[in-house]
Order: C-alpha cells, then structure tokens, then sequence
C-alpha cells in the first residue's frame, strides 16, 4: 500500500484514552500513514500527551480547533489531511493491528467511495452490550448489497477529495455524520464492512443513555425539519418525527418491547429519543 492514508481523530479532554488510542494505531501493520489529533479546546493535559508523541514520531500531528463543535473539529482535521484516504475514528476506541489496510483496502484496490466498519464494547455491561445491540440491529434494516445508509465516524473511512468537499455541518452537537450522509447519499456508495471493528472505551450507565438518546432525538429532528421530505425520502432515522407517525411508532415500541431482550435499556434508550424529538418541536413551534 503506498498511498498516504490520513487518520483524522478528534477530541476534548480525551487524557485518559489517547496513549491506548495511538499506541493501537502505532501498531499497524504498514507505514505510511499520518495521524491528526484535533484538540477541541480540551482543558486537561491532552496537548502534553500529544506532544510526547509528536516528539517521537513525526506520523502524529497535532491541530488546535478553537471552535467547540465535533463537527467543527473533524473539519479541521480533514482539511490539514494530506493522504489519498482519510479514516476516522474516535479518541476512546482502540483499533486492532489490520485496521488500516483492511479499512481502505477496498477504496484504494476496488475504487470505492468509503467504508464503514462496526465496534465492539471495551467492557462487558448491561448497557455497553445493550448500546452495541441497538447499533448492530439499527444497521441490520439499513443495508443492501452489501452497502449501508450510514456513517459513523468512530470507524469510517473516505476518499480524500469527497470528504473535503463536503464538510460536517458545525451548528449540530450531535448527528452531524447522519447529517454529512444525507448530503452525500446521491453522490457516494459506503461499503458495509462488518468484520472491521474497533473497540469502543466507552462505559455506558442509564443516565447517559437517557442522555445520549435525547439528544440524538432533539438533533434529528432538527435534521427533518432542514431538509424536505423529499430529499429524506424514507429515512429509517427521521420517521418517527413525523406527527402522522406516532400511531405507528406506537405500535412498533408495543411490538419491539415484547421480543427484545434488553427491555429496560430499549424503553430508557426510546423514552430519551421520544423526548428529545418533542423538545425540539415545541421549541420550534414558540420561536417560529
């Protein structure tokens, strides 16, 4: 492989994971590859880290983005990238020794557009399972052929040139690759590649699912409502902000709640969804 892969990744405050996240990426099992740390403003010693590792191997880059957005930061990052392919990932993953090569394998030799790969959970929990499983199974009715109608930047990879010229939007505090997807879905393919995971350090508990999943909620939402039906088509992830959909989703929660098998986790994780998507629509509906 002799063509420069760039490795964007993204962070705030991010201590306690970077030497397990680089230490993985400097493992691989080729060379010719840069990684670009994007510090979002952290206030712990992320920057000293990195700097230790900038001392010692000039592949590792480190980028200030003053402007505190995920979105704003991967930007930053892909357009400091130098490489034919930019791959991302996050600061709390770890990824396994083949994960470049097999990540850009098929974008590089089989001319794809980009390729999304799949995580596994650091630490065995109720809810680290619970989250995998939801993600597993959301992707599950999303693909076809082999390719997916997604992106998650946690382990995602793309062709340089289409990535720098179609930037994550900076206003979203989160769904910001659902969001880059919808702009791209026309113009690009993603390779669905299963096999390729990254181990997620991450420790879920009820509170920050709840959380996580009313955010996700309030910013899809925010997503419908900026784009057209049309353009949405029929977008698994924006369905259930429809008002004509409540009846429907309903009976989809009373349908799923009896089969699934992280039952608590599926009504906290639907409840956060549910409330979020309200918030937004009644925040919109007073400042309209």
């Amino acid at each position: 492989m002799s063509k420069l892969i760039s490795i964007v990744i993204p962070l705030y405050n991010g201590s306690k994971n970077i030497s397990k996240c680089i230490d993985s990426i400097l493992n691989q099992n080729i060379a010719n590859y840069e990684v670009v740390l994007v510090d979002n403003n952290s206030t712990d010693n992320s920057k000293k880290i990195i700097m230790n590792y900038c001392n010692k191997d000039k592949r590792i880059k480190y980028v200030f983005e003053k402007n505190k957005s995920r979105g704003a930061a991967r930007n930053k990052g892909i357009k400091k990238a130098k490489g034919y392919v930019v791959l991302m990932t996050d600061i709390d993953c770890i990824v396994p020794k083949n994960w470049i090569r097999d990540m850009t394998n098929n974008i590089i030799n089989k001319k794809e557009n980009a390729v999304l790969g799949f995580e596994k959970e650091f630490r065995k929990s109720y809810w680290n399972t619970s989250m995998i499983r939801a993600n597993k199974n959301h992707i599950r009715r999303i693909v076809k052929n082999g390719y997916v109608n997604h992106i998650d930047t946690k382990n995602f990879a793309i062709r340089s040139d289409i990535i720098k010229k179609n930037n994550f939007n900076t206003e979203l505090k989160a769904m910001e690759d659902f969001d880059l997807y919808l702009r791209m879905k026309k113009k690009i393919k993603i390779k669905y590649n299963p096999r390729v995971m990254v181990i997620h350090n991450h420790n879920y508990n009820l509170r920050e699912v709840f959380m996580t999943n009313i955010e996700r909620g309030y910013w899809t939402t925010y997503i419908y409502y900026k784009y057209n039906d049309k353009k949405l088509g029929t977008e698994l992830m924006t369905q259930w902000t429809k008002a004509n959909k409540f009846l429907l989703m309903l009976r989809y929660f009373i349908h799923r709640i009896i089969d699934e098998k992280s039952k608590f986790f599926f009504i906290v994780s639907n409840l956060g969804w549910f409330l979020g998507v309200n918030y937004y629509k009644i925040k919109r509906f007073f400042l309209r």
